[in-house]
């Protein structure tokens, strides 16, 4: 009970954390809202539980691993269209640079506690996030999208993982982030339903990702749960 009771606590506190540190009230008047990806950021938290940093660092990396997503998510942001006002002109500047000052809190949340190994690997993570977007981008089928999309949400997880020697649960986290892509809203669901899948597509690609994960080798722990338990509650939800 106590570890549970724990790691909704810390969980609590990233969430308000990260808006907290998110949060810029001249660009809020002409952008979004920046968003945290809770199912991201908790697989996060709980990975690190596995690790010998204190509690205070634990919180800090979660908190730069999901600033580095937000500023990710805020670039996919950027249109390519001409600038046909000055509105337009404007929202797509602060777009850019809100973008670039959420990574320039990570690495200065990072770099203040002297956490310099996570700071290079979420830096590898932001690399192949970037190519797996732009691959999703020339890709010539629904189903690369979407395994494309899959595997650039899945990179800062994935590389905290294999940081701790946990990278036999990498296959799973491309598997989960399949099912979120299809089942909630966020910027790369836009990315990906620009391809129109039919919903009977939807539900045959959500229903092979969940049997991907339910093959997975059993294993205890936390974390094995929390991906076995996110998978039945984004089964559960409507398209």
């Amino acid at each position: 009970m106590t570890a549970t009771y724990d790691h909704v606590n810390n969980l609590h506190k990233l969430t308000e954390d990260f808006y907290r540190e998110a949060s810029y009230s001249y660009v809020q008047k002409f952008l979004p809202d920046a968003v945290m990806n809770v199912m991201q950021a908790e697989l996060i938290l709980l990975l690190l539980e596995d690790t010998a940093l204190h509690a205070e660092e634990k919180h800090a990396v979660a908190l730069a691993a999901s600033l580095v997503q937000s500023a990710m998510d805020t670039h996919d942001r950027i249109d390519s269209t001409p600038v046909h006002s000055e509105k337009h002109r404007k929202e797509r500047q602060l777009t850019v640079l809100s973008g670039d000052y959420y990574s320039s809190l990570y690495y200065s949340i990072l770099a203040e506690r002297k956490l310099i190994a996570y700071i290079s690997l979420f830096s590898g993570a932001v690399q192949k996030i970037n190519e797996h977007k732009m691959a999703a981008l020339e890709a010539e089928d629904e189903w690369s999208t979407l395994s494309l999309l899959a595997e650039a949400a899945s990179c800062i997880p994935a590389a905290a993982a294999a940081h701790i020697g946990r990278s036999e649960l990498i296959p799973a986290f491309k598997q989960l982030f399949i099912l979120q892509l299809l089942k909630e809203e966020h910027v790369d669901k836009e990315m990906f339903f620009s391809c129109r899948l039919p919903r009977s597509d939807r539900s045959e690609l959500a229903g092979r990702a969940f049997l991907r994960l339910k093959e997975l080798p059993a294993a205890d722990g936390q974390t094995q749960t929390f991906l076995r338990q996110e998978a039945r509650r984004l089964m559960m939800m409507p398209y």
